[in-house]
Formats: C-alpha cells, sequence, structure tokens
C-alpha cells in the first residue's frame, strides 16, 4: 500500500469521466505560500487588479503531472476607444519568465496558471481564455499538456 507523501497535496484530475484518461496532479508545498504571498502583495501594488494572477511550471511524466514552482504575472487591462475594457497579459513578461526558469531548470515546463478568483465572472473567464489561447496556439506557451491547468483558489481563507 502506498503512504501518503505529507510534503505533497496530491489530486486526481479525472473531472469525474469514467472513460477519459485519469491524471494524477501533486503540487509541491512552496506553491501554496507563493500564491498567497502574490495575493497579499496585489493590496499593496498602485493597479489593485481585482485578481491576481501566475504561471504554474512543472513536469509531466505519462499520467503524473507535479507542479514545483510558479511565478506571478501582472494583469493589465485599458480602455478602447470605445469604452470598453480589454484585459491582457504581457507577452514579452512571460517570454522572458520563461526563458528565465529554463535557465535555473530545464525540466520545468509551463503547466497553467493561477487565478485569485473566487467565481468565474468575466474578468477571470478573459484571463482563462487568454491564457488557454496563448497555450493552445503554441506561440508563447510550449507545454506537453493539450489544455493548462487552472488553479483558483480564494486568498481569503
Amino acid at each position: 500500500m502506498d503512504e501518503l507523501n505529507p510534503d505533497k497535496i496530491e489530486a486526481n484530475l479525472n473531472f469525474g469521466m469514467a472513460t477519459a484518461k485519469q491524471n494524477h496532479c501533486i503540487i509541491h508545498p512552496q506553491i501554496m505560500p507563493n500564491l498567497l504571498d502574490h495575493a497579499i502583495r496585489k493590496e499593496l501594488d498602485s493597479n489593485h487588479a481585482p485578481v491576481v494572477i501566475g504561471v504554474l511550471l512543472g513536469r509531466v511524466d505519462g499520467k503524473i503531472i507535479e507542479i514545483s514552482n510558479c511565478f506571478p504575472m501582472s494583469l493589465k487591462s485599458d480602455k478602447e476607444q470605445d469604452g470598453t475594457q480589454v484585459t491582457y497579459i504581457d507577452k514579452e513578461y512571460l517570454k522572458k519568465m520563461i526563458k528565465f526558469h529554463k535557465t535555473i531548470n530545464k525540466t520545468e515546463v509551463p503547466l497553467g496558471l493561477y487565478i485569485s478568483s473566487t467565481q468565474l465572472d468575466t474578468i477571470a473567464q478573459s484571463v482563462i481564455g487568454y491564457f488557454r489561447d496563448l497555450f493552445i496556439k503554441n506561440e508563447v506557451v510550449r507545454s506537453p499538456l493539450q489544455q493548462p491547468i487552472i488553479l483558483q483558489f480564494d486568498p481569503t481563507l
């Protein structure tokens, strides 16, 4: 019988689909404090973005997905000429950070993103959609996964 490792958080990512290939996700313990720190620093930031976002890094070995690192991203928004609000992620910063992390650890690849939102409102949906498009097009984010992992968390708990 396998013993549970108290140093890792584990999750089954089969999403209730019996015919789907079941993946097993391991989240290293330093991830959650990093996410909470990012959420706390958001309050000190001048842009007061409604959510914080970041990239999850790690490895994929068959059915095992191991999330071992992350880095924060800034969420930017501009108003178009017609007055609509546009939310986006700085692609150049994303490229630089992925390249930086590759020099430190060549085995870690982008696996998805985290977002501090308790519900899937329009901002969360637009961020997830934007990142998903970057993931699928493979122009900025190269990953062994076909779809990004979305880690949604509530920093107020």
